[in-house]
Formats: C-alpha cells, structure tokens, sequence
C-alpha cells in the first residue's frame, strides 16, 4: 500500500512537472509568435523607442541587425553587444538561444517583411527570455511533495492497523482474479472466518471453476461456429453469383452455336459445376460431425481426373504465361478416393503453385520466369501426388499453420483451400506435407501407404 501510495505520488509528480515544463514552453512558443506577428503587422517604422514600448509589453528584447551583420540598434538588453553579435554569428540559430549565460527563444524578421526606422537596419532579431526547467520543476513539484510528507506517515499507520485483517486477505483475492483475467484459472485455499471475504473467496473459486468448464467447451465450438457462419455466407452469395452466371452464359450459347462449340464455353460450365461442389464441400465443414452423412467409399482412376483438371487450368495457365509441366506414372489402378475429392484436392494444389509462381507476373503485370510442375505417380491402388512451383513459398509467419482454415499468405485468398486438402488427406487415411527445395515449394500428398 505504501508503495503504490509512493509509486502513485512520484507519477503525480513527475506528471505535473512534464505538463509544466511542456505547458510553460508552449506559453512561450505562443508568445513569441504573437510578438512576432505584432511587429510584423506594425504600420509603422520600428525606432528604438517604438521596440522599447514593445518590450515594456511583451518582455521580449530586440535587435537589429544591419546588411553587414552589425547592430544597429537595441533595446535595453541585459547582456551586453559582444555576447549578442558572438550569439547572431553561430551557424545554426534555432528556436532556442544562448547569449551570454542567458537562455532565450530566438525569431528573426527583415524587410520587407516590416518597416525599419533605420535605413542600415536590414534584419529585427526577436530574444524572448526563458524561465529555467528548474524554476518550473520545483513549482510544479512543490505540491505534491508536500502532500507526500503528510500522506506517507499515515498511510503507514494505517497500513499497519489493515493488513492483518483485510488488506492481505483482499490481495491474495486480488492476486487470483488477475491471473484467472490472463487465463491462469486455478482454485485458492479457503481463507479463514465467517465474513465476507470468506465467502467472496468461495465465489472466486467457483467462478474459476465455471470458466475452466466453458474455456474447454468454447474452444471445441469456437471453430465450428467460424466454419458454420463462413460456409453459410459463401453459400448464399456463391449460389446467387453461379446461377446468374450459368444462366447467362447458356443464354449466349443458345444465340451463338459458335460459342456453344468453343472449348472456353466448356470450361465455363465445367467451372460452374466445380464451383457447386466447392459449396458443397464448404457447407460440409460446417456441420457438426453426428450431423455428417457417412459418404460409401469410391475408387477412382487418377490420371483421367488429373486430365480434366489441367483441362479446366488450361486457360489461366495461358493467361498467366506459367511454364507448365505435368509427368504422369499411372497403372490404370484405381485408388480408394472419390472423384469429387480427387478433382479438389489436385485443383487446389495446382491452382496455389499457379498463383504463387505467377504471383510476380500479377503485380507488375509483366511476364515473369514462372514454372509449375505437376507429378502423379498410382501404384497397386496407391498414389503420390506433387506440385512444384518456384515461387517465394509461403510466409515464415504462417508456415506451420498454412493447413489451418482461414491461414493463408495470398492476399486474394481465403485460406480454406489447403484445409479442404488436408481434411481430404485426413478422410482417406493419407497424409499432405510442404517444403522448400532448392528455391522451390513443393506439396505432396500421399494415400495411405498401408
């Protein structure tokens, strides 16, 4: 108690001394520039006596300067000319002066600015004097350090009569309700009596015991609840946006044979039908899992679905100028993965090494070095699948989390497609990792190998 007593008096203090030190220097600032606007807005010609009755008012000095660096003339000034022609002759003249052992605030005015009564006179020096910091220190500390002399002896005494009974009680309370505040929930011993800081006591350590239960249950929801808001949101506007969309590009297709034909038209659809699995698959992640319907188990024959996702890329590969590579190393056999999850994860990949390598090429808007290259290999119903681009890899920041929704490094990202890769990974048994290698990132996915 004496301490935080003393602690909170030599704030006060030191407060009241900054504002005073601060408060008295603005003061002075203002004051030297109403001086300098009065003699600046003077009519007519400034003589010695005319910036004597100025001084008389204002408190400030003045002296002027001829062309060759000579006074002139000046008003009663204290300090006498060789300390003020040595002060005008420094190379860097501020706010703040020295002439002689004197401190001022320095402004300098010349024609034709104001009008002199001197036809030599050619600059006005303006020295507005200075109350010292230790003048201002001590009025503004003489205060509180007279209060202290009185506060601290009884705070003392009082301290004394208090701890035993309430004071070392309450801080223990007080000590567990910080560190309950900063997450360190844990029960104190029962403090002896039958008063109130007993039973304030007993009500702390239910409250702790109440939010060590909802701080385990809120971060089982807390996820969920992001995922089941996000995956409403995309739904409601994606749906809108992919209906509009299909509507109107076989609206066209149906005017124009020649665009019905085209291969961009395919891929459109394509796209749009991706899209709808996208939605599916979002709106998937928020339900909770005994609301989720058990999928039966699909094979499926990798290299077809690698060939239809290059197709959908073709023309943002091309867009992009990425030199793009794909190696394929497939039997024919068929793995224990669905379509849907195959073409998923695959686009994802893809389109992330697209985006990162290409990401230069974005910016400047210039055509970059940018490579990607795809490598699919199935065995006996097993497979491992890679992408390699030579982008700058994800950030140091989020490299640990990038497979955690909402965790990405592009800023046109969203960061649930990795997410959506790893929970595929997950569902199958197989297992999707990072690294960088030789200037490159590479991402592999591998099934269950068993």
């Amino acid at each position: 108690m004496l301490l935080v007593l003393f602690v909170a008096i030599a704030a006060i203090t030191y407060a009241n001394i900054r504002t005073a030190i601060n408060n008295n220097r603005e003061i002075e600032l203002q004051s030297i520039a109403r001086i300098t606007n009065l003699v600046r807005g003077t009519s007519f010609p400034l003589t010695t006596s005319v910036l004597q009755n100025i001084k008389s008012v204002s408190g400030a000095d003045f002296v002027v300067v001829s062309g060759a660096g000579e006074i002139v003339s000046k008003t009663t000034f204290t300090v006498d000319e060789s300390a003020i022609a040595s002060s005008l002759r420094q190379s860097n003249i501020g706010e703040r002066i020295r002439v002689g052992e004197l401190a001022y605030y320095h402004a300098m005015l010349q024609g034709p600015e104001i009008r002199f009564g001197n036809p030599d006179a050619s600059q006005l020096h303006i020295f507005l004097p200075r109350n010292s910091d230790a003048s201002v220190w001590w009025q503004a500390s003489r205060t509180p350090l007279l209060i202290a002399c009185f506060a601290l002896p009884l705070a003392f005494l009082v301290s004394i009569a208090l701890s035993a009974q309430v004071t070392r009680p309450l801080a223990r309370l007080k000590d567990q309700v910080q560190r309950i505040a900063s997450g360190d929930v844990q029960m104190i011993p029962a403090i002896d009596g039958n008063n109130e800081l007993s039973d304030l006591g007993v009500s702390i350590n239910e409250m702790a015991g109440k939010l060590n239960d909802h701080e385990v249950q809120l971060r089982k929801n807390e996820r969920l609840d992001t995922l089941v808001q996000f995956g409403r949101s995309i739904a409601h506007h994606l749906r809108n946006s992919a209906t509009g969309c299909r509507m109107a590009v076989e609206l066209l297709a149906s005017e124009r044979k020649e665009v019905a034909d085209s291969q961009n038209f395919q891929v459109s659809i394509r796209q749009l039908d991706l899209m709808d699995r996208y939605i599916k698959r979002f709106l998937l992640l928020s339900k909770s899992p005994e609301d989720r319907i058990e999928q039966k188990v699909e094979s499926t024959e990798l290299g077809a679905v690698l060939d239809d996702v290059v197709y959908l890329l073709t023309p943002s590969v091309a867009h992009l100028a990425v030199d793009f590579v794909v190696n394929k190393d497939c039997d024919g056999s068929e793995a224990e993965i669905s379509r849907d999850d195959a073409e998923q994860l695959m686009m994802n990949l893809i389109r992330n090494a697209i985006s990162a390598a290409s990401e230069d090429t974005i910016s400047s808007g210039k055509s970059g070095n940018a490579t990607v290259s795809v490598d699919l290999k199935t065995e006996s119903g097993q497979f491992v699948f890679s992408v390699r681009d030579n982008g700058d890899g994800p950030p140091d920041g989020i490299s640990g989390d990038i497979f955690q929704p909402f965790i990405t490094g592009s800023k046109e990202g969203t960061g649930l497609g990795l997410s959506l890769v790893r929970q595929i990974a997950d569902s199958i048994g197989g297992r999707v990792g990072w690294q960088r290698v030789n200037s490159e990132t590479v991402f592999v996915f591998e099934s269950n190998q068993g």
